[in-house]
Parts: C-alpha cells; structure tokens; sequence
C-alpha cells in the first residue's frame, strides 16, 4: 500500500523559475546538481509552451525539457505578476549558508518530519464515526490564510514498480521506497532530508505502484533548489495502490464492488445474474452517443472551471502523466474526452462476459470454511466452481430484464457559468445576512478564485441525538436510510460533479454541498425534500439494522478507533461511549421507533448555515429560505451546546489500560496525553510550536531507531475548548507490550526536553519562521478557504481571521516561553491520561493461536465479546507511579469539570 504522508503540512514558497524580467533559464541553472550529465539539451527563454493543452482557468505557466540522460521534464511557475523569483545567485548563497548551518553539531538541526498519520485521517470516513469538536479542530492545525505565500514542489514518477520485484524477493520496490528517507552519500544523516524538509515548512511522501514508482516533496520556495539537490540524488522509489492494479501495460481490470446485506449474501448469485443481464442489455443496445456526450460535456466543463490544487498533490499526478501521454496532453490526458468511437466501445463490451468473469466473495461468515493461505499476509481464502445452474443458464442466451434501464437525461448539468455580480458589501470574512430564532446564515461572496461553482452547508442542531445511546443509534440510522433514499435521485447529481454528504455529527446532522452553482440549488432542494419526508421501509430498515451492527462492531475491534472513544469517554464523561452505543443495537430498535425519532428530530432544530462562491446574498437567503419553509420546525426550547464539558485530569499520571476485543489482532495503540486547561489563542499557537519541535526527533526516535511501530505522531489536542498534546504509537503485541512502550515514550520526553533546554536562538526562529510560512500559505482553491471558515461556524467561535491572529502570536512567542510551557507540562505535577488497547500477543501473557485456529469449522470465533470493556492492571515500574483507571464512570463522577470554553482571544 502507498506510505502514509511523514507531515501533513504544507510549506510556502515559489516555483524558481525565472520571469517577470529575470534572466531566461539557462542548462546550468536547471541542473539542480549543476551541471555535467544533466545539463538541459534544449533551452526556451519563453514564459509557456504553447504545444501543452491547459484548461482557461490555469495561470501556471509550462515549459517541457529533456535532459541529456533521458529525463523529460515539465516545468510549471506560478509566479503571479508583480513576483520574482529566487535568482541562481540568491539559490547559491543561501544553499551555502544552508551547508554551513547544517555541518554544525548542533543538537537541534535534527528536527524535522513528523511520525506518520493521525486518527484525524481516518475521521474522514465520516459515515462510521462521529464527528466532534477536537477533531475538527486537529483538521484545522494547519490552515491557512489567504496571502502571496505558495510553496514549490517536484514529484518524481519511474516506470518501475512492484511488477519489477524479483521472484525471491517480493516487496522489495516498496522497500526501497521506505529507505529513500534513511540518507545518502551526498546527504548520509538519517532523516536529513525529512528534518531539512521540516525545518522549511516542506512535507514529502512517495508510492510505489504496479508500474510506477513516484517521490513528491514541496518546501518553501527559498530552499526549493537544495531540496530538488537532495532529492534527484537518490536511485529508486515504490510503493502500490488501487490504479495500478486495475490497470497496466499486462492487463485492464473492469470491476463491479457490491455491498450485500445478509439477504444479498444469501442470494449472490441471483446479484450475480442481473449485474450480467444489465452487461447484456449495454452490449444488446450498443454504444450511447448521447450518454457519451453527457459525460463528454461534463468533463470538459470540469477542467475548464477547474479548481488548483495543493502544489505537491499536482505535481505527483502530472510527473504520472507524463509516462502515459504525449507532451500535448500531460494536462488533458486524464480529464478529458476527446472522440466518440462506437467501435472502441463496443470492443470493450464485447469482453464484459460471464464467461470472463472472476467472482470475489469477501465475508466474515466465511471463518471457519476457508483452508487455503496466502503466501504473504496468510489471509484465509477458498477456491470453488460456480455452481452448475448458475454455470448453465449464464452460458445461454441471457434474457433481457425489463426492469434495467439505461439513465435518462441528466438534468443537473451546468449550462450557466456567468460569475454573479455583488448584492451586497463586499467583506473579507462571511457576514452573517439572516438571523432569527430558528436559524442564522453567514454568506461570503468569492471575488478571489473567480470560478463558478460555490459551497453550500448547515449544522440542524437538535437537543434529542445526545439523550441516550438510542437515540445516538436512531440518529445514525436515520442519516444512513436518509442517503440510502437519496442514492437514486440523486445519483445523476453527482455524475454531473455535483458532490452532497450527510453526515450524522455529535449535536446535530450536517449537510455538505459543492459544485457549479447553477444547478447546486436543485441538489439542495432534493435533499431537503427527502429529509422532511423522510420515509422507512421494513426490508430497509432491517438491512441497515444490520450493517449498523457490524459498522459498530468493526469500529469496536479497531484499536486505534477504540483508544480514541476511551481517550475522549475519560475526557468528556457526558459522551456516551460505543460499546453503549453498541449494546442499545442489540437490544433492538424498531421501525417505529425511527419513525418517532425522526418526528422528534424535526420538531425542534436550530439551522446555522454557510454559503461561500458564486451566488449572490439573495439567492443565498432563498436556500435558507426554502429550509426553513419545508422542513416547518420549531425554535430550541433551550439553546443546545455544539460541544462536551471536559475533565479537569488530576495533577498525577493516570492510566486507562483496556483488552482489545480482537483476540487475533497483536495490534496495540499507546496514546499519552498532557492536559494543559483553558487557555486563549496565544497558548494554543505555542502548544502548535511546541509539537512542531517535536515531530521529526519523536518519529526518529520512536519509529526509526526504537522501531516501535508504524504509526508514531505527536499531536496538538483541542477537546471541546481544553487543550494538551499528546504523543501515540501503535506497536504489536507480539513484539512490545504496552507498558514498554509507554516507558520508552517517556524516554523520549525526557530526551526531547534536555534538547529543548541547549535550543539555540537560531534554530527557534527558524522553527517560528516556517510555522508562520505555513499559516500564510495561500489557499489553492475555494474549498480550503471554505474549510477554514466552516469550522469557525460549525463550533460557533466565529473567529474568521484566526489565522492572522495566530501569526501575530507566534511572532511575540520567546524561546525561554517555549522551553517553559514544555517543563511546566512535563514534570511530576503535569495532568496526564495513558490509554492504551492491549492486543493479543506473548508479551501481554497471550497464548499464542494454535496453528489453523480460526480456520476450522468447528473453531472459535476470534472475536471476544463487546458487552462491557476489560481493564487491564499495569505492570513494574508503571504500576508503582501510576493511578489506574478500572472504572470510567466511577473515576470521573468524583472530579470536577472545566466550564464551556472556546478559543477566541
């Protein structure tokens, strides 16, 4: 699978390429290691290449060069009018500047990178989790505000992938890909090039597929050539995803993914038949010219009104590109449509045969029933013949279903792309434009990207979801049969690039609409429409009975999702926690249980709402106008909070240790957690600084050279207002047990703080000056812009220019302050919360699994029960130090609670 990213943040800067008047790009300048074998071959002093197809809304300019050994590469500058770039001479003297810094034994010049991945990554998969305050807060960390700040990238693709892995050695191009960031000759440190990257606000990432291997780095523009010199020095990358198993140079995969209810998996092969009979029906019918030009025109308004993206995410796909498509297309060549060709077509559906067909059937009721290993991951798997009817009747004459239809006319595809002219004062931030007891609107024109399409989201808070746990599980049920009622009507919608979410959120249901706006308020109305006539049918509901129960339980037997609940149940005792959530399931819910949850859900609500891009104030008022109207509801009796009250932790190490409930899982996760309290803006921004520090010296030292686990990150904790940090790794249990683990996270801390103590004045401001270089990184597109925005309505903080107000913060931010915070906060007196999910493994006392066990008819099942949670004693020396958790609720029903508290000053 591809690496995870090492840091999530962005760092600014320009693209060096000269223009606006500077000198026209020479071969040496080019040559990042200057000069020799790599010098250019072929010099244009033109600011474009005119031979690229670009979309109109594209300002970056393109030049394509060849080296002399062979590497063809597409320069792209997007230098606005008015901006310089970085001369060679500039380049020089700060790469030697930089040299010098970097020979220095110095202790601090080993920050850099962050460990790997956060549980915020996986929030995103919003339709199994809630989402709450802290959250959306982490995802918010690295915002930022709208100025001339961009950062250069480079991404580097090879036609050699995990299909060039010898026989022997399976996985060693994904491997190699791991060691890129180990050093190399010219740069032998460890992890020089992830601390330099870190230092200068730079990420980096890298994948290996099928076929291809791509690095992709971005930095501040200053230090981009220093950065292109560490990187092209380097040999060979790898990594693998989805696309190139799909399709490559060997073969092209046509897949169909269904997801069965228990009715469905019983009756498979019935699916089975009519997803041939709707092939049969395509190829009976033959190829659609008018379907084809729908998706044609779909396509092509797409790319024209196109939004930019995040430097380093744009170069990994164009330097992709550029193996697969001729220089004229390395921009078009994935996006758009160019000829209809029947006869292409119908070659393609001529293959889409039964008889051409593989048939994967992926469920847990097959434990027990699978002999058969894989050779690498020993996953469990079976081998069968079709059965002989099915067999038959598929290698007839297929009948036609007169219940499968071709889609008819798409009718929210855009025709109207004027951008709208103002109706109201133009402003910076949103302005609320319509407020009453039953709602409140906030409204930004967009003036700066100039596209048209616009954004389009509410928060319905309602005081009925937090209740109970049934009333949390109605809640999700509700939001799910609510999509499900939504897939069809709104299927043509999102082929026409009209996107919508529902998502089920701790305090209230949030609808999430994007794209062109002429056609965005129809989305909206339909929606709304379904949700005011919400409907349940028995088969329905007891389909979504079911795969809730198993949405519940897989979230349940992750250890990483478990740590989080337990995390935040210790945290915030009024959440209800899953595993209640859970039991409330079993005991049953009905139809008409729903149904009176959905009458009471609408009674009641408070709609705060946001409308950023191309509409106008009225047409903005209108859609709120049209909520309020169809859905009928009544005002909050009492004003519902958007967030939980938070524990005050007592001033001693406390630890929460729980048993996963999978029994074959070795999989733990470590999470420690330092309260700090209520504080303002200035100490959230120098608890962010703090945590910059640390990022690449904890991966290093927990990951790198303790080899602890995959996943190691620090992280900056906002609960509900109260702020902390917090450092987690996930280890295995055949390996490390929890305890250990957790003594060498403190190790690490100890460590971290006599390094912080010999900080040099240098080395702080320069951590400063990238913190505050990626706050004022410009926003690539609308969205992020909207992002930023959207959380300041969604947690009623309202705070639009935090971003600004950050940065004045962190430039009063002394290194004696830093260092101070993180002594005050990690010392016997600090308020701290261990969590750690023990998996199964002989370091934890665990028996290891018989050979086969869990492959026999007759085995047990590998998963324990989920009634209740099983705590966990600690172990020497942490049990001689430490308060243990053995109750959740009997421990925070004795402590008191910090009131409702936001960030705002």
């Amino acid at each position: 699978m591809p690496l995870s990213m090492k840091c999530v943040r962005c760092g600014p800067g320009q693209v060096p390429l000269s223009e606006q008047g500077e000198p026209p790009l020479v071969a040496e300048e080019m040559d990042p290691l200057g000069g020799g074998a790599g010098a250019a071959r072929v010099v244009h002093s033109d600011m474009g290449d005119p031979g690229i197809v670009k979309s109109p809304s594209d300002p970056k300019k393109y030049r394509y060069i060849q080296l002399a050994n062979g590497l063809r590469a597409l320069l792209i500058s997007e230098l606005k009018d008015g901006e310089w770039g970085c001369t060679a001479a500039e380049a020089d003297r700060d790469y030697e500047e930089e040299e010098e810094a970097m020979a220095e034994p110095r202790q601090e010049d080993n920050e850099g990178d962050s460990g790997e991945g956060t549980e915020e990554e996986e929030e995103k998969e919003e339709e199994e989790v809630d989402s709450d305050f802290e959250e959306l807060n982490e995802e918010n960390e690295a915002g930022k505000r709208a100025s001339s700040e961009k950062q250069s990238a480079a991404a580097l693709c090879i036609a050699v992938g995990s299909f060039s892995d010898p026989e022997d050695l399976a996985g060693l191009a994904h491997f190699l890909e791991h060691m890129v960031f180990m050093g190399s000759e010219k740069y032998p440190a460890e992890n020089g090039f992830d601390a330099f990257l870190k230092k200068h606000g730079g990420s980096d990432n890298a994948s290996t597929d099928c076929e291809r291997t791509i690095f992709q780095f971005d930095v501040q523009r200053k230090y981009f050539r220093q950065a292109l010199d560490r990187c092209w020095a380097l040999a060979l990358f790898g990594g693998n995803n989805e696309t190139g198993f799909d399709q490559n140079s060997t073969y092209s995969i046509f897949s169909i993914s269904i997801t069965l209810t228990d009715q469905g998996f019983q009756n498979v092969y019935e699916v089975v038949h009519l997803v041939f009979q709707y092939m049969k029906m395509l190829q009976t019918l033959g190829p659609q010219q008018r379907i084809y030009e729908e998706i044609q025109k779909i396509e092509a308004n797409e790319f024209h009104y196109q939004e930019q993206t995040n430097p380093i995410m744009y170069v990994e796909n164009i330097c992709e590109n550029m193996q697969l498509f001729p220089k004229e297309d390395f921009l078009t060549g994935d996006q758009l449509m160019f000829e209809y060709n029947p006869q292409v077509i119908s070659e393609a559906l001529r293959w889409l045969t039964p008889e051409r067909a593989n048939l994967l059937l992926l469920s847990p009721e097959h434990e027990g029933n699978c002999p058969l290993r894989e050779r690498w991951f020993t996953t469990s798997y079976s081998i069968e013949d079709i059965p002989e009817e099915w067999a038959g009747r598929w290698k007839e004459e297929l009948a036609l279903n007169s219940d499968l239809h071709l889609p008819e006319e798409n009718k929210f595809i855009a025709t109207d792309f004027e951008l709208r002219s103002l109706d109201c004062p133009d402003s910076e931030f949103p302005v609320k434009i319509s407020s009453s007891d039953r709602g409140c609107l906030w409204y930004k024109k967009d003036n700066k990207f100039k596209i048209p399409k616009a954004y389009v989201r509410f928060h319905l808070v309602s005081p009925v979801i937090q209740k109970s746990p049934k009333s949390l599980v109605l809640f999700d049920l509700f939001v799910n049969i609510l999509a499900h009622n939504l897939a069809e009507p709104a299927y043509q919608a999102q082929v026409a690039q009209l996107e919508y979410k529902l998502v089920a959120a701790e305090h209230g249901l949030l609808l999430r609409l994007k794209g062109f706006n002429h056609k965005l308020p129809l989305l909206l109305e339909l929606l709304v429409d379904h949700l005011a006539d919400f409907i349940i049918e028995e088969e329905v509901f007891s389909m979504f009975f079911q795969q809730m129960k198993k949405t519940y339980f897989n979230i349940l037997i992750n250890p990483e999702r478990l740590a989080r609940d337990v995390r935040l149940l210790v945290l915030e005792p009024s959440r209800w926690s899953l595993v209640q959530k859970y039991q409330a399931l079993v005991e049953g819910v009905s139809v008409e249980d729903l149904l009176a949850f959905s009458r009471e859900l609408k009674e009641q609500l408070y709609a705060e709402g946001l409308v950023q891009g191309n509409l106008t104030s009225t047409e903005s008022k209108q859609i709120l106008q049209y909520l309020t109207n169809k859905l009928q509801f009544h005002p909050l009796a009492i004003e519902v909070p958007v967030l939980f009250r938070v524990l005050e932790i007592p001033e001693k190490h406390h630890l929460c240790k729980i048993k996963s409930f999978n029994k074959g899982d070795a999989n733990s996760e470590v999470t420690v957690y330092y309260q700090s309290g209520l504080k303002n803006l200035r100490e959230h921004t120098l608890m962010e600084l703090l945590v910059m520090h640390m990022e690449e010296p904890c991966f290093d030292f927990l990951r790198t050279k303790e080899t602890l686990g995959y996943q190691v990150y620090p992280s900056c904790r906002n609960t509900s207002g109260v702020l902390g940090y917090s450092v987690t790794v996930e280890t295995q249990a055949t390996k490390y047990s929890t305890d250990f683990v957790e003594g060498k996270i403190e190790e690490f801390l100890a460590g971290f703080g006599e390094k912080m103590a010999s900080l040099s004045e240098e080395a702080f401001k320069t951590q400063v000056t990238a913190l505050v270089k990626l706050k004022e990184c410009e926003d690539s597109h609308l969205g992020e812009e909207v992002d930023r925005h959207w959380f300041e309505v969604f947690t009623q903080q309202y705070v639009f220019h935090r971003l600004h107000k950050e940065i004045e913060a962190l430039k009063r931010i002394t290194k004696e302050e830093l260092i101070s915070w993180f002594r005050e906060h990690h010392c016997d007196a600090s308020r701290k919360l261990s969590v750690h999910v023990v998996g199964f493994g002989e370091t934890e006392g665990d028996l290891a699994q018989p050979a086969g066990c869990g492959h026999q008819a007759d085995a047990p099942s590998m998963y324990g029960e989920v009634s209740q949670l099983t705590f966990l004693p600690a172990t020497s020396p942490l049990k001689d130090t430490t308060t243990m958790i053995m109750d959740i609720r009997a421990f925070t029903s004795a402590l008191p609670l910090h009131p409702y508290h936001k960030i705002l000053h």
